[in-house]
């Protein structure tokens, strides 16, 4: 009974955690991200892991928090899907969000 109801509670937990370690997983994705790249790529024209994370962030709950950190903490192309993202969101404060990057 005890080993039926640790696993449950195992289980449980993993479960509910998932979607966070799934949005960890996306915004290290785009922070990291070496190269900014939108639609399909190479001959196969696949999408990239970051755009597809780009995406999962932009489509969360916390997307706005989220995409306005990565302008802080992320590489150049990471800013990029950030400030796409936050675009596509039609962000009140994108102009001024973006205006730094229009000069580089």
């Amino acid at each position: 009974m005890i080993t039926s109801r640790a696993s449950a509670a195992f289980i449980l937990t993993l479960f509910l955690l998932s979607p966070l370690r799934a949005e960890t997983n996306a915004y290290s994705a785009v922070r990291s991200a070496s190269d900014f790249a939108i639609g399909g790529v190479g001959v196969a024209g696949v999408m990239t892991r970051e755009e597809l994370a780009m995406r999962e962030i932009r489509d969360s709950a916390q997307a706005g928090e989220q995409l306005r950190k990565l302008l802080r903490e992320a590489t150049p192309a990471g800013q990029m899907y950030a400030l796409f993202a936050l675009r596509q969101l039609n962000s009140t404060d994108y102009v001024a969000l973006s205006a730094p990057y229009r000069q580089s």
